[in-house]
């Protein structure tokens, strides 16, 4: 159970939210996965994401990954998230369609037998004008002018034993 932050001034407090989900793979090229998502406590909305990924293996311990993802979003109630147009005004209409992308690469390093490090790099975007409005109506960080776009990474570290 956890909480999301106010979308934008002047819209009620958003409610907690719980989701399930289900998840089927395939062990073939590409790794495809789709997560099915299905907000079980006060919103009437659904998601999917689509993901495939490979795996480059340059050495026994240092490998390529990269991954390409698909979301689609379905709203079926507006009176928390509505639909937002080019002005950032909440539409009478709910969300339904797809929704945003996302690439990633990453580098595995594997330093020992339990310990890796992994940096990593993710390019994520709006795929059409009513997401990039509804991710630019939530903002970053409660900040709506800011870009739909984000670019960001990090590095983890793995220890296992």
């Amino acid at each position: 159970k956890y909480s999301i932050a106010p979308i934008i001034s002047g819209t009620p407090e958003p409610l907690d939210v719980q989701k399930i989900f289900v998840l089927f793979g395939l062990d073939t090229i590409l790794s495809p996965t789709l997560t099915i998502y299905k907000e079980i406590l006060n919103y009437h909305q659904w998601s999917a994401l689509l993901n495939i990924s490979h795996t480059y293996e340059f050495t026994k311990n240092v490998s390529l990954k990269s991954s390409a993802s698909a979301g689609y979003l379905n709203r079926e109630e507006i009176a928390y998230i509505p639909k937002y147009d080019g002005r950032i005004a909440p539409k009478a209409d709910n969300y339904d369609g797809s929704y945003d992308g996302t690439i990633s690469i990453s580098l595995p390093i594997t330093v020992t037998k339990a310990f890796s490090i992994i940096p990593t790099f993710t390019y994520t975007f709006p795929f059409n004008n009513d997401s990039r409005h509804d991710l630019r109506a939530k903002g970053i960080i409660g900040q709506p002018d800011r870009s739909n776009s984000l670019v960001y990474g990090g590095l983890s570290f793995s220890f296992t034993y």
